[in-house]
């Protein structure tokens, strides 16, 4: 079976699929996403409320959010403390 971190890497190398869980911020603030740059493009993430416990995870409308520079996105809803799974592709690679 394959591992996590095993899987990513494979999509990684045929794909350039890139992922990252991030820490929630309040409407409109800068989130820290490691790795992703204004030319990749957004392709899935997800909402995981209750960060501490992982609680439930729901799907987010790609329009919330925008990459505003490298390493950084913004989403126009609130996720304080919670966190966000963001996939993109990497289309410079």
């Amino acid at each position: 079976m394959a591992t996590y971190n095993g899987l990513l890497n494979r999509a990684k190398s045929h794909f350039n699929l890139c992922a990252f869980l991030c820490t929630g911020a309040g409407v409109s603030t800068a989130i820290t996403c490691t790795g992703i740059k204004t030319t990749s493009t957004i392709v899935a993430a997800f909402h995981i409320s209750t960060a501490a416990s992982a609680a439930s995870m729901a799907q987010v409308d790609l329009t919330t959010l925008s990459i505003s520079a490298a390493n950084t996105v913004k989403d126009t809803t609130d996720t304080t403390d919670d966190q966000l799974l963001i996939f993109w592709v990497d289309v410079t690679a």
